[in-house]
């Protein structure tokens, strides 16, 4: 019977080494100083430092090429990241007539930006607001707070915009994530492979997950969408991409390959049940509000303005990256606004809430609690998802 076969396991320095003496001494080689520092002991050693490198970096091929290997049979590459979103204040400085914004792109310095909707600053209208995508992947887009000003040159337009008209970032953008790690991609793999029957809830989920551009999935099912009814055969899906507004072709992309394509099978097999209904809509977004009253020190050398942008930015930037259906929690808003400057000495929440578009304007809310945030809703604020940021100062002497 043949041998079973045997791991590949790499030499290591010492063996090579003593492999080469060993065959010096047996062959009756003249060569018999392997004194330190000799010149055949220095030969010897470069040659076994070289093999054992090598044997190394054979190892990690073929570690390599297994893992590629498999994961390419199931094409499962890489994801290519997450883009970053922010939002930019169009500003009116004197306008004689309502201007309509159709949807623009914005370039900084190479860094490529999209609107995701059209929006109108109107003639009594001090500013108005609307949330940018990234048009590429990368931590690179996360810009911070004043990286675009239109009034000093930073940030050029697809589009004409009057000279009274100033477009500029007030907080900074967040999100955007460089290429998937190889950890990340080995648990995703590790669900796939759990959730082959494909037609499971978890099968689709990270199918949808698995979409470049897709920040966010919620999945419900045998529910009618459209009267929130039982119904047998839903399939609900929502989605973000870290927006207010992701794109129409985003989520044509998700139904697509949850239903299947019969005329692209090898790229869209399909992983709903048939006879099932497939409903794709962006995840709503939950607008949420924060009123405040910042105490910092009376010694600060911080002006109010600055002090006030200090916070209204730490807590933009935590609000518009948290997840799909991740409550806002009014301790950690208080903690957000205290942690960003050392002179920051109180924080009094004066209102608190969280609205959806489609929700009447709520009444003032007595007492202050945590806003839940349901499972099919991004918390958002400032751009066009309904909620804003609005602070008052005072400087006070600690007791």
């Amino acid at each position: 019977m043949g041998s079973s076969p045997a791991p590949y396991i790499p030499k290591t320095f010492l063996e090579y080494n003593t492999a080469l003496i060993n065959y010096l001494v047996a062959q009756g080689s003249r060569l018999t100083n392997f004194n330190p520092n000799s010149r055949i002991s220095t030969i010897l050693r470069a040659i076994a430092t070289i093999l054992a490198e090598g044997d190394v970096r054979t190892l990690n091929g073929f570690r390599y090429s297994i893992r590629e290997g498999i994961y390419n049979a199931f094409g499962f590459s890489r994801l290519p990241g997450n883009k970053a979103t922010g939002f930019v204040r169009i500003e009116n400085t004197g306008i004689t007539e309502d201007i309509t914004f159709s949807v623009f792109t914005l370039d900084l310095f190479g860094l490529v930006f999209e609107s995701v909707t059209q929006v109108v600053l109107h003639v009594n209208q001090p500013y108005v607001e609307v949330e940018l995508r990234a048009k590429e992947p990368g931590t690179d887009f996360n810009i911070r707070r004043l990286s675009i000003d239109t009034a000093e040159g930073l940030g050029s337009l697809n589009i004409p915009i009057p000279a009274n008209v100033r477009i500029w970032n007030t907080a900074d953008f967040g999100g955007g994530t460089n290429i998937e790690t190889e950890e990340s991609r080995l648990k995703r793999f590790r669900d796939f492979i759990v959730s082959l029957g494909r037609s499971t809830p978890l099968g689709i989920y990270n199918a949808v997950s698995s979409i470049p551009g897709i920040a966010g999935v919620q999945l419900s099912t045998n529910v009618n969408p459209l009267s929130g009814a039982f119904e047998i055969g839903w399939i609900n899906i929502y989605v973000s991409d870290g927006t207010s507004n992701p794109p129409t072709e985003l989520l044509n992309l998700v139904r697509r390959t949850i239903e299947g394509d019969l005329n692209d099978p090898e790229n869209y097999p399909g992983y709903a049940a048939a006879g099932t209904y497939v409903y794709v809509a962006p995840v709503p977004v939950l607008g949420i509000t924060v009123e405040f009253e910042l105490e910092i020190i009376a010694s600060s050398q911080l002006v109010d303005n600055e002090a006030l942008n200090t916070a209204y930015n730490a807590l933009i930037l935590y609000l518009n990256t948290l997840p799909v259906g991740f409550d806002v929690l009014l301790e950690q808003v208080r903690a957000t606004i205290l942690k960003s400057h050392a002179d920051f000495y109180k924080v009094n929440i004066q209102s608190f809430y969280g609205k959806l578009a489609s929700d009447p304007v709520p009444s003032p809310i007595p007492t202050l609690a945590d806003i839940s945030v349901p499972d099919t809703c991004l918390p958002r604020t400032g751009g066009t998802s309904g909620g804003q940021i609005l602070g008052t100062l005072i400087r006070t002497e600690p007791t």
